[in-house]
């Protein structure tokens, strides 16, 4: 998701499951970070999540989280999408595998990185000080 001007666009992806299977071609989107853009990247196993009655967490409960708290840092906001989850999986077992990333430009140069944080439930984030550089 990409949150811009206070508009919240989506960014589909392309293709297969990253890690699925070897020599897989991918296709790719490009957008135009600007200041003040917040980008939340997430994997399925966040979106379909299920709480004890089966129902799935969805995109609408990240675009919650997102909206609520879109003009706090990215660090807030993936607090925001965490505790969100959490709540909604209270109870469920659940043994997907979880990804997200939030960043926050702040500048044409600089950008703000959510980082990783402890969960009860399984979450796997690679926020690594290259992530930061490659948003540069």
């Amino acid at each position: 998701l990409l949150l811009h001007e206070g508009q919240l666009q989506p960014i589909h992806s392309h293709g297969m499951l990253l890690g699925v299977a070897d020599g897989v071609e991918y296709g790719s989107s490009r957008v135009q970070l600007s200041e003040g853009d917040l980008l939340v990247l997430y994997s399925d196993g966040i979106s379909e999540a299920r709480n004890a009655t089966r129902r799935m967490f969805r995109t609408d409960g990240i675009i919650d989280a997102v909206r609520t708290h879109q003009d706090n840092s990215a660090r807030e906001v993936l607090a925001a999408v965490v505790d969100g989850l959490e709540t909604h999986i209270r109870g469920a077992d659940s043994a997907d595998d979880r990804s997200v990333l939030v960043v926050r430009v702040q500048s044409s140069d600089r950008a703000s990185l959510a980082p990783a944080g402890n969960l009860s439930s399984p979450l796997e984030r690679s926020v690594a000080d290259d992530a930061l550089q490659a948003v540069h």
